[in-house]
């Protein structure tokens, strides 16, 4: 089988967060399994292109990229051209962005979306987190309100029109179905940090001299800076901060008004962009993980359970991962107060926390591993090209 897999956003690779982990699992479990794939995306200077490029090539990908910074005018038709020389049997975009990129190409090819965030509820959230310290006025909510009702004109006929649909988060696929939408919850995977059957030992649990918290993700994402403020304004008043050693990592700077949030407390340590985070993850005591808004899923968060770590979060992020359950593998609050009280009684019990992140690596392999996540959504690929070859045989 052949597949044309298009993922406009970021190459994919095993180290760049969603944008990058996720298209890799998907294609490499479908080059696993013996397929052609042709990998149409874009690079960005100074983000380890010849590694990135490498590694595809490697894998034996079929590489088509443009430069992020100098898109063509035509893209459209030089991503038709690269489709019809290779011939796919099927495309498969991710997010849905990628399937605009190829509707010029051959429309008897099937198509197949894979997306997390549904693009119409990121818009009122954004302006919220990026314009804080501004009051929402009538103009702007019904602003917001039409751009919303904009996007979902566009992008919702052309999920209809794929053959199949999967959708990372449960809540998601739960609405895109009620719209009318062939979508299953095919869940997110991501690449193994370590191997299949690890687990960590007790002996290899951190040894810090205060329990150490580790915050991570995007400074300009909205699940990270809505997470930073609800841990300023609501967790922070209510945690004794010298008793811990708290590091937050992230690449790009953070929103004046957010730093602002944070004066009172110097003793963060603030990393920004790690080389490693699955180093940093590994050192840390507690992840944690306070986004107080019902968005979509946490990558780092699945990357945290891959690594056996110990995590607390706002219960905010169960309906897009109900894999996560309350004192079996992660420790959830919905309160500043409440989720505090949950780290410092983790803090105070090694066992407990051992008990969360054995039960959390458990949880990763059983759902969000190449062989189980990555498995559905290339289930689903050959799927739509085995129902084409049927049809056609009559």
């Amino acid at each position: 089988m052949r597949v044309t897999f298009c993922c406009p956003d970021a190459m994919p690779h095993f180290t760049r967060g969603a944008i990058g982990m996720t298209p890799w699992a998907i294609f490499d479990t479908l080059r696993a399994r013996g397929h052609e794939v042709q990998v149409v995306t874009t690079y960005h200077h100074g983000h380890g292109r010849p590694q990135e490029v490498q590694a595809l090539q490697d894998r034996g990908a079929s590489l088509v990229a443009f430069h992020a910074g100098a898109m063509p005018k035509n893209l459209t038709e030089l991503v038709a051209q690269a489709v019809t020389e290779f011939q796919p049997d099927v495309i498969c975009g991710f997010p849905h962005s990628g399937l605009l990129w190829t509707k010029l190409a051959n429309p008897d090819i099937p198509r197949v979306c894979l997306l997390g965030d549904l693009p119409h509820w990121v818009i009122p959230l954004r302006w919220q987190y990026v314009n804080r310290s501004i009051p929402m006025d009538y103009g702007t909510m019904v602003q917001l309100h039409n751009q919303a009702i904009q996007v979902k004109a566009e992008y919702l006929p052309l999920l209809k029109s794929c053959a199949a649909v999967g959708n990372f988060c449960a809540h998601h696929t739960e609405w895109l179905q009620g719209q009318g939408v062939n979508c299953q919850h095919t869940r997110m995977a991501i690449l193994d940090s370590v191997f299949p059957g690890w687990r960590r030992r007790p002996e290899d649990m951190p040894r810090n001299p205060k329990p150490r918290i580790l915050l991570a993700g995007h400074m300009n994402g909205i699940a990270t800076m809505s997470g930073l403020y609800f841990f300023a304004e609501d967790i922070l008043p209510h945690l004794d901060v010298d008793r811990y050693d708290i590091h937050v990592c992230g690449a790009e700077s953070m929103a004046k008004d957010l730093q602002t949030r944070f004066r009172p407390w110097p003793q963060i340590k603030w990393r920004g962009f790690v080389k490693d985070i699955r180093k940093e993850i590994l050192q840390a005591d507690i992840f944690l993980a306070p986004t107080p808004i019902t968005l979509g899923l946490r990558t780092r968060l699945i990357e945290a359970m891959s690594l056996g770590s110990c995590i607390v979060a706002h219960q905010a992020n169960q309906p897009g991962m109900p894999e996560m359950r309350d004192t079996l593998n992660a420790m959830l609050g919905v309160t500043g107060e409440g989720i505090a009280r949950l780290i410092d009684q983790c803090a105070g019990d090694p066992a407990m926390r051992y008990r969360l992140g054995h039960n959390a690596r458990n949880t990763y392999e059983e759902c969000f591993s190449p062989e189980k996540a990555g498995g559905i959504m290339a289930d689903m690929i050959e799927g739509v090209v085995k129902a084409k070859v049927k049809i056609a045989e009559g």
